[in-house]
């Protein structure tokens, strides 16, 4: 008897659209002991978002003790950009960069500097009645970078 075997492979990358589609993460917040400096008038906390999918984004970020009780949160009504996709393929070639900035008062940043975690919640959404494909090299990267103003012996100095 001869037997034939056949076999059929298939790329099927998840395409649909959404609204309010929620990419959750959470991660250790600073590590070692941080002290404000005496003087300090006011901080501004800057998110940097890099997005590699093809969907526009907002932010919501959580700072908790190491029980994950809420300690303060952050939101802003800012819109991350989606990555740019390649108009042949429509697969994102090329990931944005948005810039989100926070401006905290002294006693917020305090309270704030002594969370143990934070929660990064992304919150995603299609353009239009658009149905995009999501592949697994796609990313959502979020960097926090701290820039206060203080006075020393009367003067003002931003660093």
């Amino acid at each position: 008897s001869n037997e034939l075997i056949t076999g059929i492979e298939i790329e099927i990358p998840l395409s649909f659209k959404t609204k309010d589609l929620t990419l959750q993460d959470t991660t250790n917040f600073l590590e070692e002991e941080f002290s404000i400096p005496s003087g300090l008038n006011e901080s501004i906390l800057s998110i940097i978002a890099h997005n590699e999918y093809p969907l526009d984004a907002n932010v919501k970020i959580y700072f908790t003790n190491e029980n994950f009780e809420m300690i303060d949160s952050l939101t802003s009504s800012e819109i991350i950009q989606a990555g740019i996709p390649n108009s042949v393929t429509n697969k994102v070639e090329q990931a944005t960069t948005s810039q989100i900035d926070f401006t905290l008062s002294k006693m917020r940043l305090e309270n704030i500097l002594t969370a143990k975690k934070i929660i990064f919640k992304a919150v995603l959404n299609t353009q239009g009645n658009n149905y995009q494909k999501i592949y697994d090299t796609y990313s959502l990267n979020f960097s926090i970078i701290g820039n206060v103003e203080y006075a020393i012996k009367g003067q003002s100095l931003k660093q």
